[in-house]
């Protein structure tokens, strides 16, 4: 069989076992290491070669921002890229950023930490990304510190910082970002309301998060209070928080007061945009909530 960079161990170990008889899971990992050169050695050798990557980056790239930071032991710490296309684009796109973090399938356990946008093509941008040992707030605020010095005016009210609230970003963003509006993922609210409560409110949470009035807001409220009493008075607060988010989103958009059309929520993708995709002035909006 071939094997390359999207083959599982799990792959090879069924691949065998059809043909050969038992195989250990750990065994077919160290055949897919062997061939295709995935070796914790030859992996850690690469991290001799950032401080090159990053003078490349910047030569070829001069409006770049790169950054590389090595601990006290001389080892390596954190990533930083956003490229000038990046810097350009952040100009001319909805003043809104997801943040996230990932783990990376290597052998060294690094998280990869992002900052993505949205233009007016409804087309993810991916505005800076990083690589830290762990997601925590020291690693975010290194992010975020260098995130601001990328991207002109983050530090606003008119910006908007989504992220899920863990491992430090939320305590980061307030350290660091201070003036920025903070919005929350509303699909990991879901999730984590879903697994700490055992209750699927799918259809019901998403028809609150939607509502884009004050009447609509309640009424859906009202519906959601019936099947989940029990944590339904704190899950308020935060989904009044989207409402006065999308408002702060609108008033600057609508800066020159024309009429925006909002892209759909899409409940298939991450991350998730917490604003309506209905079509409203922001006049209409700030009177249906008054």
């Amino acid at each position: 069989m071939p094997v390359n960079h999207d083959t599982t161990p799990a792959l090879i170990q069924e691949w065998y076992r059809d043909r050969h008889g038992p195989c250990s899971y750990k065994t077919a990992q160290r055949v897919r290491n062997q061939l295709i050169g995935n070796s914790q050695s030859i992996q850690a050798e690469q991290f001799t070669y950032l401080p090159s990557y990053i003078n490349q980056i910047l030569a070829l790239d001069p409006n770049a921002i790169a950054r590389l930071r090595i601990d006290p032991n001389n080892r390596f710490a954190n990533l930083f890229i956003c490229p000038s296309s990046s810097r350009h684009a952040w100009q001319h796109i909805w003043p809104f950023i997801a943040l996230d973090a990932a783990f990376t399938k290597v052998i060294h356990h690094y998280v990869l930490l992002v900052a993505v946008g949205q233009d007016a093509n409804k087309e993810t941008i991916a505005l800076a990304w990083g690589v830290a040992p762990v997601e925590n707030y020291e690693h975010w605020a290194w992010f975020l510190s260098n995130l601001n010095d990328a991207l002109t005016g983050l530090n606003q009210s008119s910006t908007v910082l989504m992220s899920d609230r863990q491992k430090g970003l939320n305590l980061a963003i307030a350290r660091l970002l201070p003036h920025a509006t903070e919005a929350y993922c509303c699909k990991h609210i879901e999730r984590n309301i879903e697994s700490k409560y055992k209750i699927d409110i799918s259809v019901k949470f998403w028809a609150v998060v939607k509502a884009c009035t004050r009447t609509q807001f309640e009424t859906k409220m009202e519906e959601l209070r019936e099947d989940s009493q029990e944590y339904v008075p704190s899950l308020c607060a935060t989904l009044l928080t989207v409402i006065v988010l999308s408002i702060t989103c609108i008033r600057y958009l609508t800066s020159t007061g024309r009429t925006l059309h909002f892209p759909p929520i899409d409940m298939d993708s991450e991350p998730q945009i917490l604003l309506s995709s209905r079509t409203m002035s922001i006049d209409k909006l700030e009177r249906s909530l008054s």
